[in-house]
Order: C-alpha cells, then sequence, then structure tokens
C-alpha cells in the first residue's frame, strides 16, 4: 500500500472520530430547567432596548405603561403573558459568545425582566435575539449564562415596542344600536337627530331616525356614520400639545352621543401644521387622527349636515 493511502485512511479515521465524537457532546448537553411562571402572579414587566426602558405594571386586571401611568392595550399585554406562559427552550444553539450573530449584542438585544409575586417575590430575566430561520423560534439568553439557546415561539415583535407602542389607543368604541340621540356640528351648522322604534324590512330590523323638527331622518347615511365612528384608534397621541391648548378653540367636528354611556367627541386643527387633533371624554389624552379616519369622519359629517362637497 502506497504511503500517500495509508496517510489518507489515517486522516479519514481521524476525521470520522472527531465528528462522531463531536456529535455524541452536542447531544449530552442539558438544557436549563425554566419554572413556569404563573402569569397571574407577575405584577410588572420592565423591557430595556437600546433607545431606553419601557415599564409594565399591573394592578388588577389593568396594565400601565412609565412613571405617567398610560393605560396598556389589554390585547398586548395578553401577548408578552402569553409568551411567559409557554417560555420553553428547545435547543443550545451556540457556546462560543458570538452573541453579533444572533443580535443578542448588547446593542441590539432586547432585556426582560419580570416580577413575580410568590412566597418570595422573584425575578425572572432573560434577553431576546433575532428570529431563527424556521420563523418559529426566537434567539434568547438567559440572566448569568453567556450560551444562546433557541425558544419555541416567534416573540421579539411583541417586546419590540416604546411606550407609545404599548398603549391602549382607543379613542372611541359605541354600539350603532344603542345610540338613542346624535348631534354633529361643524362651524355654524349642526344637526341633532333621533333615534326612533325600530322598524322590520323583510327579515331584517332597522334602526329609524327623525330630525329635531320631527321629520324623517335619512337612515342610511346615519347608519354609514355610525358605522365610521363604531370604534376608532388614534394614530398617535400628542407630544407638544395637551387637551389644554384646545380648551377655547372651535372644534373643526364636534358630535354629542347619547347612548348608555354619553360621550362627547371633538376634532380640531391647529395653525402650522395639517395634523387633525382629537379630543374625547372616554379618553384622557390628546390624540391625533390618521388621514384616512380624519377624511372618513369629515366626509360622514358632511354628508348629514348636507354640505356640499368640493370637487378635486
Amino acid at each position: 500500500m502506497k504511503k500517500e493511502y495509508i496517510v489518507l485512511i489515517v486522516l479519514i479515521g481521524a476525521l470520522s472520530a472527531y465528528l462522531l465524537l463531536h456529535k455524541e457532546n452536542r447531544g449530552n448537553y442539558t438544557l436549563p430547567e425554566i419554572q413556569q411562571i404563573e402569569t397571574g402572579r407577575i405584577t410588572s414587566i420592565l423591557i430595556e432596548r437600546s433607545d431606553g426602558p419601557v415599564e409594565l405594571n399591573r394592578d388588577g386586571k389593568e396594565w400601565t405603561a412609565g412613571k405617567e401611568k398610560y393605560p396598556v392595550d389589554i390585547s398586548l399585554a395578553e401577548a408578552l403573558l402569553d409568551t411567559l406562559k409557554t417560555f420553553r427552550l428547545s435547543v443550545l444553539v451556540s457556546e462560543k459568545e458570538d452573541f453579533k450573530r444572533y443580535e443578542l449584542d448588547e446593542e441590539s438585544r432586547i432585556k426582560v425582566n419580570v416580577v413575580v409575586v410568590m412566597d418570595d417575590d422573584k425575578n425572572f430575566e432573560f434577553f431576546i435575539g433575532k428570529l431563527a430561520p424556521t420563523m418559529n423560534h426566537t434567539y434568547v439568553m438567559l440572566a448569568n449564562d453567556k450560551n444562546v439557546y433557541q425558544a419555541n415561539g416567534s416573540f421579539r415583535n411583541s417586546f419590540d415596542r416604546d411606550i407609545d407602542g404599548f398603549r391602549d389607543k382607543k379613542v372611541l368604541e359605541i354600539k350603532p344600536a344603542a345610540v338613542k340621540q346624535l348631534r354633529v356640528t361643524m362651524g355654524d351648522m349642526s344637526k341633532t337627530v333621533t333615534a326612533l322604534e325600530s322598524e322590520t324590512e323583510g327579515d331584517e330590523t332597522v334602526q329609524t331616525w327623525q330630525t329635531a323638527d320631527g321629520k324623517p331622518a335619512d337612515k342610511e347615511k346615519i347608519s354609514g356614520f355610525l358605522g365610521t365612528i363604531s370604534y376608532l384608534t388614534c394614530d398617535t397621541y400628542a407630544v407638544d400639545k395637551t387637551k389644554s391648548d384646545f380648551k377655547t378653540a372651535t372644534p373643526l367636528i364636534s358630535l354629542k352621543i347619547d347612548a348608555p354611556d354619553p360621550i362627547d367627541f371633538n376634532l380640531y386643527t391647529s395653525d402650522g401644521d395639517d395634523i387633525i387633533y382629537g379630543i374625547s371624554s372616554t379618553n384622557g389624552y390628546l390624540f391625533t387622527l390618521s388621514d384616512f379616519d380624519a377624511k372618513e369622519i369629515i366626509s360622514g359629517a358632511e354628508t348629514l349636515l348636507g354640505i356640499e362637497k368640493k370637487e378635486n
């Protein structure tokens, strides 16, 4: 046998032994045991990103964000709780401290600290990296552990929000069938319509309306407008203005809705910008609406008031 063949056989044998041993070592590790979190006992969640921390606190069933105690969108809070309740590690990914590769370096990662009230208060702390190629797993690290693991679920986006991203943006919610009276005002024009007993048209029950002088009102136009405003979320909350800035201002549109819980809803414009600001009796903060929502409300109000729309 030639010397070259002998060397080749030795190399193949050594490589095979290395691969077999490496495979066995990879399968012999034990994943850290994650004790299931009792999400009903969580009192706060601190989320730290590169642009600053966000602290969420729970009081009973309500969640608030930051020292200002802004109301949090309950669906967003529940998404965090669902992730924490089912948090499981599926595989050890790396022991090489190559954190940047998995977006677990200090600049990119999201740090999460959960406070759980038990017999003694306890914390669960971990770091969130990027989404794994499977799209159903997320790279994570645990506190005091430099290994990178893969956790079940795609949940980075649920935590990757600033305070405004967690706030409850609902500014108006009504059930059209529960509205007893609606008053719409734009400038010098105003119209009040009152709901009458519903009438049946075929298999459908239709709500009928009358104006303040007792004349029938167009139920289709009113129904369409109530549908437009039945559920509204704001675009953002105002940063450089407050509700008091519009205390003496004349609203662009004013709505007074008589329902089981009466609602006042006003839209305003401000000199120097094209933003539509809003104030709702169901929300404690000055907000802005998207262009689409603002145009829909303005158009619907003009239709109810009989204002001719300008051609573009």
